[in-house]
C-alpha cells in the first residue's frame, strides 16, 4: 500500500467567527510489531498540511438554523425582543407554519416558533408597532379592534405567556391607529399614530400612558400629522417623526423633541425640517439621532431619505456625505457599537447594491463588511438587532440572499472577538499653527498576535484647510507588527500669516489587510489652531418659526485662546422689525482667557399675524482687545407659522314663516350662523357667502364677519334662503368663506327641513359568553350627518339567541355620556332562537320578567338595580328602562354593553344591532359669551387709582341668560369703587349682567389703588350663563399689571445752550437711561455722559457735532 487517506470531521456550528486553520502533522513513524527495526520508515519532506475552514456564517449572512421552514402567511410588521431573548412579532398574518395565529406569534431565542406563547384569538385588524417591557409584557399597536375576542381599540398589552393583561386600563382605546410605541425607564408609555383620542379625552395623534395603560392626563401634545416613530434618549427626552407640520401649534415639519413631561424641547431646533415623511428613529450613544423616511432635504440642505443629526437638531450628514438610499427607510436599530441597521424598500445606498436591509459604520459609512448578498426580495419593515449582534429582519420578502424566509429572517451580525480591528485613538486631534508636527495614533482592537496593514488618509472630502499650503497630507500605509498596539503618523503643520480663523483636516481609516475589523472608530478630525485671533459668528443663517420663542449663535473665538476680549453683538431690523418681530437686542460680551465660544440667545415675538417670512440680520463689531473678525454678519429667517381655520361653531332660528320653530319644505327662514376662529392667526376680514347649493333657494347676500381672533370669540350672522328639500330630509349650507383675497374653504351646515328620523345600525355578531363581557364589548355604532336635535331613541336587538335570557344584562351609552339599562334580567330562563327584540318607551308592553321573549315591540326594562358592568362600561349611577335621552345632539357614538351574569350558557346577537333617532328638525340651543378685562393705564403707579375695565358679551348665534361676571382683584391693593356700587366678597366682584341679545355688551368698571411698588398685579375675569355656552375659551380673561413708584407718562425736551444740545426729563423719573443710535431702529447704546439735576428736570449736555443722531430715555 502506497496511499492512506485520513478524515478529519469538521463540525458545522453558528457561530460567526471568522476564517480559521489547523494543521494536520505526521510524527513518530515506526513499523508494527514487537521489534523495531531502525531507520526502515522514514519521514519525507512534506510532515505538515495546513487546513483552512471558511466561515460560512459570515456578518450579513443568513443564520441557517434559526426560522428555518417558517410559512407566513402575511407581512411582518413588528418585532421586539423580550428580556429572556424570545422575539414576538406582529403583522398582516393570520397563520405561521398551519396554525392559526392571527397576526402576533413568538420566536424562541434560537429562532423556532414558540408554541408555548398562545395568543388566543389574536388580533381582528393589523399590528403596526410592538414594545416589550422589562417585567416581560408585551404591548400591541395597530388598527385592530379587538384582541383575543375582547374589545381594545388600537391598544392592547398581552402578558409573557401571550394572555390578555386584563390589567391593562381598557378605557385607554384609541380612535385610530397606533403606528409607534416606545417604553419610559418608569414604565410609562408612548403612543403614536393616526388617533384624535384617546377614550374619551383628545389627544391628537401623541399620548402617554401610565404603567397600569391609564391616560397620563398631565401629557398632552398635539400634532398635525401622522406620528410614525418614537425614540426615548437617555436623558429622558423623546424624539417623535413622522407626517406632521406642527406641534403644538408651532412649526415642526416631520421631527419634534419634547422634554420628558411633554414640553417642547427648544434647544432642539428643526427649522424648515424634512421635506417629505420620517419613518423611523435610532439614537448613538453620543446622541446623534438617524433619522430615516421618503424625504428629499431637512432644513433645506439635501437629505434623501436617511440623515444623521447633531444633539441640537443640525444636520451632520445628508446626501452630501453618506450614501443615500434611492427608497425608503421604513426601520432603523442601532447597536451597541453605534453601527446603524437600515431596513426599508431601497435597493441601494449610493452606487452600492443594497436591497432592503443595510449595516452602517458609526460614521454613517457604509458598513462593507457586513455583506448582504442578494439581500432581501421584497421590503423589510422590521429590523431588530439581538444584543450578541445578530439581526432579526421582518417584512414582505421571500427569500433572503437567495435562502427562503418567508417574511421573518435572522441574519448574521458579527465575527467573534479573536478577529482584529483598527481605530482611531480620539475622535478629534488638534494642533496650534506653528507648534510643529501633529501626531495621529492608530489603536489594535482585538487579537494582538495578528500583523496587518492599514492605510491612513489624512485630507478626505469635508477638510477646510488646504492640502499644501496648511499640511502635508495624503494616504500612507502602516503597519502593525505582532504584539505591536499603537501606531503613529506625523502630519506636518505648514504655519502661514494668515487670519484664517482655525481649519479642520478630516482623517479617515480607508483601507486594511483582509479580515480586519473596520466598524469601529475610523473617522476623526484633527484642527489646526490659528494663531492670529479671530472671532466670528455661527452658523451664517438661522431658520426659525416665530413660535420658537429664541434664535441662538454662538460667537467662537479662534487662536490666541489665553488673550482677552470684548465686542458688541446687535439686532439690526430687516423685513422683520425690532420690538415687533424679535426683540430689542444689543449686547456686549467678553472673551475670558480660555474661553473660546460664547452663546447668545435673541428673544422672538410671536405676534398673531399672517406673514411672508422675514429677516433680519445680527451684526458684531465694536471690537475691544487682540481680536479680529471674521464672519461678522449672520441672517435670521423667521418663518410664520399661524394659520387661520374657520369653523361652524353653532346655528340658531330666527324666524321661519309658519312660526313653529321647524324649517319646513319650501319655507323661506333666517337662521343665524357662528363662526369661529380655531387657528392661530387673526383674520383680517372675513367674508361668508351662502351658495345656492346642496337644496339652498334663493341665498341672502354675503356676510361680513370682520376680524376673527385666532383662538377667540365667536361672531354671527344672519343668513335668509329658501329650500327645495322634501320633509324628513335635511339639506347643507355651504359658506364660502374669503379673508380678503384669500379663499379659506367651505364651512358646511346641516340644516333639518321637517322633522327627522334616521337609523343605523352596527350588524357584526355579538357573541355572548357563558359568563363575562361578550365580544364586541362594547359594540358602537357611530351616528353621523343627523341633523338637528333628536328627542327620540328607539333600538332593536338583531337575531337574539341565548337559553336564559335573564342572565343577559345591557347597558347604551349615548354620545352625551347618558347611560340606561335598557335590558336586564328579563325572559326568565326560557330559551329564545334569532328573535328580534325592539325596545321603545312608547310601546303598549314592557318585556316580561318571565316568560318567553319573542320578536316584537317591547318597552325597555331593568328588573335587576345592582347590576354592575365591567369596565371599560361606565361607572354607575344608571338610568333604568328607559330610552329618554332628552333632546340631544345625537351624532357621535352610541355604545352597547352586553354581559352575561350567570355561568354555564352562551348566545349571541348574530345580526348586532340598529338605533333609530328622531328629532322634531329643532336646533340645540346654545350661544357663545365671552368676557375681557384689561388694565385701563397700561401701568400702575403707587397710591394712584388703577381702573380695571370689565366687558362681558353675548357673540351668537341665541340670546344668552343669566350672565354673571365674576371679577377677582389682586391682592396688594386697596379697593376703591366699582360699577352698581358692588363692594368685593372676600376679594370677589360678583357682576350681574342679566340677558344678553346677540351682539349685545355689558360694562363694568372696578378701581383699585395699589400701594406696593415693584410688583405684578393680576386681576382676572370669569363669565357665567344660565344658556348652553357653546365656546369656553373665552370664558376667562386675565390682565398683569405692573406697578411703579411714579408710571404717569413723561416726555424729553431737546434745546441748544450754547455750543450745545440739552436733553432733559422728570427727575421724578427714577433710574431712566439716556440711549443714542445713528439709527431709528438700533442698535442702542448707553450715553456715557454724566447726569445733572435742576429745578425738577434732569438732563445731559452733549456736544452739537453737527451729525444726526436718535435719543431715547429708557425706565429701568
Amino acid at each position: 500500500q502506497t496511499n492512506a487517506v485520513i478524515e478529519v470531521a469538521i463540525l458545522d456550528d453558528t457561530l460567526g467567527e471568522g476564517n480559521e486553520q489547523f494543521t494536520v502533522t505526521l510524527s513518530n513513524p515506526r513499523v508494527p510489531g514487537a521489534v523495531f527495526i531502525n531507520a526502515s520508515v522514514r519521514l519525507g519532506a512534506q510532515t505538515q498540511a495546513p487546513v483552512n475552514i471558511f466561515d460560512d456564517e459570515r456578518p450579513g449572512s443568513v443564520v441557517f438554523g434559526s426560522v428555518s421552514g417558517f410559512t407566513i402567511d402575511g407581512a411582518v410588521n413588528a418585532l421586539t425582543a423580550q428580556p429572556d431573548g424570545r422575539v414576538v412579532f406582529g403583522g398582516e398574518f393570520l397563520e405561521v407554519n398551519g396554525l392559526s395565529l392571527r397576526r402576533v406569534a413568538r420566536l424562541t431565542p434560537a429562532g423556532s416558533l414558540d408554541t408555548g406563547f398562545n395568543p388566543g384569538l389574536g388580533a381582528e385588524g393589523s399590528i403596526l408597532a410592538l414594545a416589550s417591557q422589562a417585567d416581560g409584557k408585551v404591548i400591541l399597536g395597530g388598527t385592530f379592534t379587538q384582541v383575543r375576542g375582547v374589545f381594545r381599540s388600537g391598544l392592547a398589552r398581552l402578558e409573557q405567556d401571550g394572555d390578555l393583561d386584563a390589567q391593562f386600563d381598557a378605557t385607554s382605546f384609541a380612535d385610530g391607529a397606533v403606528r409607534a410605541i416606545a417604553v419610559q425607564p418608569d414604565g410609562r408609555i408612548l403612543i403614536g399614530g393616526d388617533f384624535l383620542n384617546i377614550g374619551t379625552l383628545p389627544r391628537l395623534r401623541l399620548a402617554r400612558l401610565l404603567p397600569n395603560g391609564a391616560l397620563d392626563v398631565g401629557f398632552s401634545v398635539a400634532l398635525s400629522g401622522p406620528v410614525h416613530a418614537i425614540a426615548v434618549q437617555a436623558d429622558g427626552r423623546i424624539v417623535v417623526g413622522g407626517d406632521f407640520q406642527d406641534a403644538g401649534g408651532t412649526q415642526a415639519r416631520g421631527l419634534v423633541r419634547l422634554l420628558s413631561n411633554g414640553a417642547r424641547d427648544t434647544s432642539f431646533v428643526v427649522g424648515q425640517g424634512f421635506q417629505g415623511v420620517v419613518r423611523a428613529l435610532g439614537i448613538h450613544s453620543d446622541g446623534t439621532l438617524v433619522v430615516g423616511g421618503f424625504f428629499s432635504s431637512y432644513q433645506g440642505q439635501p437629505a434623501r431619505n436617511l440623515a444623521f443629526l447633531n444633539p441640537d437638531g443640525a444636520l451632520i450628514a445628508g446626501e452630501a456625505t453618506l450614501p443615500s438610499p434611492n427608497d425608503a427607510v421604513l426601520s432603523i436599530q442601532v447597536d451597541s457599537a453605534n453601527r446603524t441597521v437600515l431596513g426599508g424598500r431601497f435597493t441601494s445606498l449610493g452606487t452600492a447594491p443594497r436591497n432592503r436591509y443595510a449595516r452602517l459604520l458609526p460614521s454613517g459609512d457604509l458598513d462593507a463588511g457586513f455583506d448582504v448578498g442578494e439581500a432581501a426580495d421584497a421590503s423589510v419593515r422590521a429590523v431588530l438587532v439581538h444584543s450578541g449582534s445578530k439581526i432579526d429582519l421582518g417584512g414582505e420578502f421571500s427569500t433572503l440572499n437567495g435562502i427562503p424566509r418567508s417574511r421573518l429572517g435572522r441574519i448574521q451580525g458579527d465575527e467573534r472577538s479573536a478577529g482584529v480591528g483598527v481605530v482611531f485613538s480620539a475622535s478629534d486631534y488638534s494642533i496650534g499653527e506653528g507648534a510643529g508636527d501633529a501626531i495621529i495614533t492608530l489603536r489594535r482592537a482585538g487579537a494582538s498576535e495578528i500583523a496587518f496593514e492599514v492605510t491612513l488618509d489624512v485630507g478626505v472630502a469635508g477638510s477646510t484647510a488646504t492640502l499644501g499650503q496648511d499640511y502635508v497630507g495624503g494616504a500612507v500605509t502602516l503597519n502593525f507588527a505582532p504584539g505591536i498596539n499603537t501606531v503613529t503618523h506625523s502630519v506636518r503643520i505648514i504655519e502661514d500669516s494668515l487670519d484664517e480663523g482655525n481649519e479642520v483636516v478630516q482623517l479617515r481609516i480607508t483601507g486594511a489587510s483582509p479580515g480586519v475589523d473596520l466598524s469601529g472608530l475610523t473617522r476623526s478630525r484633527l484642527s489646526i489652531l490659528d494663531n492670529e485671533a479671530t472671532v466670528e459668528i455661527t452658523p451664517a443663517t438661522r431658520v426659525v418659526a416665530e413660535a420658537d420663542g429664541t434664535v441662538s449663535f454662538t460667537l467662537t473665538r479662534q487662536g490666541l485662546p489665553a488673550s482677552v476680549g470684548s465686542l458688541r453683538v446687535s439686532a439690526v431690523s430687516g423685513s422683520a422689525e425690532s420690538g415687533a418681530d424679535f426683540a430689542d437686542f444689543s449686547q456686549r460680551v467678553s472673551f475670558a482667557p480660555g474661553q473660546n465660544s460664547i452663546e447668545i440667545s435673541i428673544p422672538l415675538i410671536n405676534d398673531p399675524f399672517r406673514e411672508s417670512a422675514e429677516q433680519f440680520t445680527v451684526v458684531l463689531g465694536e471690537l475691544e482687545g487682540n481680536l479680529r473678525l471674521g464672519r461678522a454678519v449672520a441672517t435670521v429667517t423667521i418663518t410664520d407659522d399661524d394659520f387661520e381655520r374657520i369653523e361652524f361653531a353653532a346655528i340658531a332660528l330666527v324666524s321661519d314663516q309658519n312660526g313653529n320653530l321647524v324649517i319646513e319644505p319650501g319655507e323661506q327662514a333666517t337662521v343665524m350662523i357662528a363662526l369661529h376662529n380655531s387657528g392661530t392667526a387673526d383674520t383680517t376680514n372675513v367674508t361668508a357667502e351662502l351658495l345656492a347649493e346642496s337644496g339652498v333657494v334663493s341665498p341672502s347676500a354675503t356676510q361680513n364677519y370682520g376680524t376673527l381672533k385666532g383662538g377667540g370669540s365667536a361672531a354671527s350672522r344672519p343668513f335668509t334662503f329658501s329650500n327645495s328639500a322634501q320633509s324628513g330630509n335635511s339639506i347643507v349650507l355651504l359658506l364660502q368663506i374669503r379673508d380678503g383675497g384669500t379663499e379659506l374653504g367651505v364651512v358646511q351646515v346641516p340644516i333639518p327641513i321637517g322633522p327627522q328620523s334616521r337609523s343605523f345600525a352596527a350588524t357584526t355578531r355579538i357573541q355572548i359568553p357563558e359568563l363575562g363581557v361578550a365580544n364586541p364589548y362594547p359594540s358602537i355604532i357611530d351616528v353621523r350627518g343627523f341633523a338637528g336635535l333628536a328627542n327620540k331613541v328607539v333600538m332593536t336587538l338583531q337575531g337574539l339567541t341565548h337559553p336564559a335570557p335573564d342572565h343577559l344584562d345591557m347597558l347604551l351609552v349615548g354620545p352625551n355620556g347618558d347611560k340606561s339599562v335598557v335590558f336586564s334580567d328579563v325572559g326568565g330562563k326560557q330559551a329564545v332562537n334569532n328573535i328580534n327584540i325592539t325596545l321603545d318607551d312608547a310601546a303598549p308592553a314592557e318585556l316580561n320578567l318571565t316568560n318567553r321573549l319573542f320578536t316584537g315591540l317591547f318597552r325597555p326594562r331593568n328588573a335587576e338595580l345592582t347590576d354592575v358592568f365591567r369596565s371599560p362600561a361606565p361607572d354607575a349611577p344608571y338610568r333604568s328602562g328607559s330610552l329618554n335621552f332628552g333632546a340631544i345632539d345625537p351624532n357621535g357614538p352610541w355604545s352597547l354593553y352586553v354581559q352575561d351574569d350567570t355561568p354555564t350558557l352562551a348566545g349571541e346577537l348574530s345580526n348586532g344591532w340598529q338605533i333609530t333617532v328622531s328629532g322634531l328638525g329643532r336646533f340645540p340651543t346654545g350661544t357663545d359669551v365671552g368676557v375681557e378685562i384689561v388694565a385701563r393705564d397700561g401701568v400702575g403707579s403707587v397710591n394712584q387709582p388703577l381702573t380695571f375695565a370689565i366687558v362681558a358679551s353675548n357673540n351668537g348665534p341665541a340670546p344668552a341668560a343669566g350672565v354673571q361676571v365674576l371679577v377677582t382683584l389682586p391682592s396688594d391693593v386697596e379697593f376703591v369703587s366699582a360699577s352698581e356700587g358692588l363692594f368685593p366678597s372676600e376679594g370677589i366682584l360678583r357682576f350681574t349682567a342679566g340677558a344678553l341679545a346677540v351682539g349685545e355688551t355689558r360694562q363694568f368698571e372696578a378701581v383699585v389703588r395699589p400701594f406696593v411698588a415693584d410688583v405684578q398685579l393680576t386681576a382676572e375675569a370669569v363669565v357665567t350663563s344660565t344658556t348652553v355656552d357653546i365656546l369656553a375659551n373665552n370664558n376667562r380673561s386675565e390682565v398683569r399689571v405692573d406697578v411703579e413708584l411714579d408710571a404717569r407718562p413723561f416726555s424729553v425736551e431737546v434745546s441748544l445752550q450754547g455750543a450745545n444740545v440739552r436733553l432733559a426729563w422728570p427727575s421724578r423719573v427714577e433710574g431712566a437711561v439716556l440711549q443714542s443710535s445713528s439709527n431709528a431702529n438700533g442698535p442702542w447704546e448707553v450715553v456715557s455722559a454724566a447726569v445733572q439735576s435742576a429745578e425738577g428736570s434732569s438732563f445731559v449736555l452733549l456736544p452739537a457735532e453737527g451729525v444726526a443722531k436718535f435719543y431715547r430715555v429708557r425706565k429701568p
